[in-house]
């Protein structure tokens, strides 16, 4: 019986223990020649079914991001949103103005869901003109109710960076992954009536 140093902690352990007992390490014939190199084989199915599960997962996640998380949509179908055979307004614009403030043209007003329906993901499109009418640029953000109910007003804020050009403005309402809605104006309404 003799005496070697582990070849993990250095310590002296007998040739005829099992494992060093400081760290735990196999002694005698289950250890590995010195300088030899232990190395573990990957079987080639192994790694196919790694990879193909990756691109699984991989696929789910993106589903999740674009769908919404997995959980059911507020969104109705497009068939149900967007009827292309409809052309009754749904919103009614209220009111709105725009002004240029520290860089940005700011385009806000409130609109209101004359539909007998929920809508969801509402978003108004603000447009910018020069003064002979010719578009310059245009951005669009949700309304501030998500859904807006039936005979509700919800107010909407656009910005855009400012362009000197800027004249002009007029808003329009579209789903936020769709089309856009049919709307009127309550205040050209109001003019009509008279």
């Amino acid at each position: 019986m003799a005496l070697i140093k582990c070849a993990d902690c250095g310590r002296d352990v007998s040739d005829a223990a099992p494992s060093c007992p400081n760290c735990g390490r196999p002694i005698g014939t289950q250890q590995p020649p010195t300088g030899a190199v232990s190395k573990k084989k990957s079987s080639p199915l192994a790694l196919g079914c790694l990879v193909v599960l990756m691109i699984f997962l991989g696929l789910w996640v993106i589903g999740k991001i674009f769908t919404g998380g997995g959980t059911p949509r507020p969104v109705p179908s497009p068939e149900k949103t967007e009827s292309p055979v409809s052309l009754d307004p749904q919103l009614e614009l209220v009111r709105f103005n725009w002004r240029i403030e520290y860089g940005y043209a700011i385009l806000e007003g409130q609109v209101r869901n004359i539909s007998s329906r929920a809508l969801h993901n509402v978003a108004a499109v603000a447009s910018f003109y020069d003064t002979s009418g010719g578009f310059i640029a245009s951005a669009d953000a949700l309304i501030d109710y998500n859904p807006i109910l039936p005979g509700q007003t919800s107010p909407f804020k656009v910005m855009r960076t400012e362009n000197p050009a800027m004249k002009k403005a007029g808003v329009e309402f579209k789903y936020l992954m769709g089309g856009t809605i049919p709307f009127r104006n309550a205040e050209s309404k109001a003019k009509t009536k008279k």
